[in-house]
Formats: structure tokens, sequence, C-alpha cells
């Protein structure tokens, strides 16, 4: 995760200079969200923001513009524990 690029009340800072317990909080709460098959809202909504793609040609058109989604820092997370678990498997059965 790189710093200072999360949207929302939680950065990433605030995940990076916490108390080490974290660790088991976190873990306890993904866990605990596989468990029970449940995601909250929270975790699925982003902020997008337009990107100029060429800032030497016309951003009046919205051709020149492309759109990057801005996550929060929970679900970053919890999508590289899942990854890091089920990635490989993942991309071996396609």
């Amino acid at each position: 995760m790189k710093l200072g690029k999360a949207p929302g009340v939680v950065t990433a800072e605030h995940i990076v200079y916490a108390h080490p317990a974290i660790v088991i909080h976190l873990t306890k709460l993904f866990n605990a969200m596989i468990a029970h098959g449940y995601v909250p809202n929270y975790f699925g909504t982003s902020i997008i923001v337009p990107l100029v793609k060429d800032r030497c040609g016309d951003v009046s058109k919205l051709a020149n513009y492309r759109a990057i989604s801005l996550s929060p820092v929970f679900a970053k997370l919890l999508e590289a524990c899942l990854s890091g678990k089920f990635g490989v498997l993942l991309c071996t059965a396609l």
C-alpha cells in the first residue's frame, strides 16, 4: 500500500503505524467475514477520480480522461490477503 493514497477516515498510515495488535484484530475481522460470507458495504465503495491522459491534448474532451478508483484501506488489505491465499489457485484454474 502506498502511503497517502487511500481515501476515507482510515488511511494506510493508520495501519502502518498502528500498534502491532492490529494484526490480530484484522485477522479476526477478515476470518469472521469469510466464515459468515458477509462483506460490509463500505468495502465495496470507492471514490472515482478522473485523470488526464495527455496534458498537452484538449482537456475539455472526455476521451482525454481515464478513471481510477480509490478503494478503502481495509478493502485493499482484505483483497491482498485473499489474493495471497487464493491468487495462484485462481490463475491456474483458468
